[in-house]
This record gives C-alpha cells, sequence and structure tokens, in this order.
C-alpha cells in the first residue's frame, strides 16, 4: 500500500499488530460515542484516531459502530451475546486512562 493520503502510518501492518486490546469472543458489536469538540472527550477522540484500526484489526468478528455528537458525554457499549450490554463511561478519561481501563475490564478482555 502506497504511503499516500491522511496519516498513513495507521494503515501499515506494522502499527495494526501492534494493538494490545483483544476482546472476548462473547463480544459482538461496541459502539463508540464521542464528540469532535471541547476539552473533556479528547481522549475519546485520541482512542477513536489511533487504535480503533488496531481494534479492528485483532478482533474482525467484532462489529464497531462510531457515533459523532450525538451524545453530551463520550462514552463505549459493548454488546454481549444476545442480551447482556455493557457500558464504559469516557468522561474525563486520558487516552492512556481509556486504554487501561478497557484492558482491565474482566468480561471483555481475556487477560483482564
Amino acid at each position: 500500500m502506497p504511503m499516500k493520503g491522511r496519516f498513513p502510518i495507521r494503515r501499515t501492518l506494522q502499527y495494526l499488530s501492534q494493538g494490545n486490546v483483544v476482546f472476548k469472543d462473547s463480544v459482538k458489536v461496541m459502539t463508540v460515542n464521542y464528540n469532535t469538540h471541547g476539552e473533556l472527550g479528547e481522549g475519546a477522540r485520541k482512542f477513536v484516531f489511533f487504535n480503533i484500526p488496531q481494534i479492528q484489526y485483532k478482533n474482525p468478528w467484532v462489529q464497531i459502530m462510531m457515533f459523532k455528537n450525538m451524545t453530551p458525554s463520550p462514552f463505549l457499549r459493548f454488546y454481549l451475546g444476545t442480551t447482556w450490554q455493557h457500558h464504559l463511561n469516557l468522561y474525563h478519561l486520558l487516552w492512556s486512562q481509556l486504554l487501561r481501563r478497557l484492558r482491565q475490564e474482566d468480561h471483555l478482555s481475556p487477560g483482564g
């Protein structure tokens, strides 16, 4: 793939394989709700920009849906199986805190 376009490094195989967020098989859908303005959602925006491509690469069975500027505070929602949901609030979280918290969730990641 040629190195053209905006931020082409995010599309390289080396960058995509460096992601360390792997979900359990029970995670079917992940929705990301975030705002494109304001400093309270800065961690969520960086997460979407840098980590969503890696998560899609490492978890090809998970459907990821993005919702921009639809809610006042950013959050992630996971749909596990057919009936169970998990809500993860991202309000005031820094990018590094968000990744650490996502890896620690025991019903989402195998190592958590």
